[in-house]
């Protein structure tokens, strides 16, 4: 066999082998991530709820970026407390009882005009007692999504009013 054939079958097993990315979107349509548009609000203080939301829901910051608006945080559940009741669906079937199941949550703010505009992207990780992700799919739960959103607002809207955004002079 000559070089050229060799090379090719080389980097066809390569590519044959390996992992393939979790499904952007499930097979009903559904993305797996989430955009939201918070009118009439800065994207700094859509930055803080979003901080303040997910720390209070448990999650220990791991990357927070103002000035880029990016904020990654994540949350590890044992199997013994995370069951299929949790809103991010049930673990994967692989699990075993020593494993946990870790969710990471990334968020992006962007302004756009006088609107927020947030990005979240939620990965459940199946960890093993040497901290081996096993398996890492998106989050696919709408309800996920959902109560983050709907968390964030609630903080955004109990923010004092000297933190909304000046209304525009005509």
């Amino acid at each position: 066999m000559n070089q050229k054939a060799t090379l090719f079958f080389v980097v066809l097993a390569t590519l044959s082998c390996s992992p393939k990315e979790p499904p952007a979107f499930k097979a009903d349509g559904t993305p797996s991530f989430r955009t939201e548009v918070f009118s009439k609000t800065r994207s700094s203080q859509v930055f803080e709820s979003s901080r303040k939301c997910l720390q209070n829901a448990g999650y220990d910051l791991k990357d927070v970026n103002p000035a880029l608006g990016y904020l990654s945080a994540i949350k590890i559940f044992d199997m013994e407390t995370y069951s299929v009741d949790e809103p991010f669906g049930p673990a994967p079937s692989q699990a075993k009882q020593s494993d946990r199941v870790l969710i990471e949550a990334n968020l992006h703010i962007v302004q756009l005009k006088g609107d927020a505009k947030v990005r979240i992207n939620l990965t459940q990780k199946l960890i093993n007692t040497s901290g081996e992700v096993l398996v890492a799919l998106p989050v696919l739960s709408a309800d996920s999504y959902d109560r983050l959103i709907d968390q964030i607002k609630s903080i955004e809207l109990s923010a004092p009013a000297s933190q909304l955004p000046a209304k525009r002079q005509r």
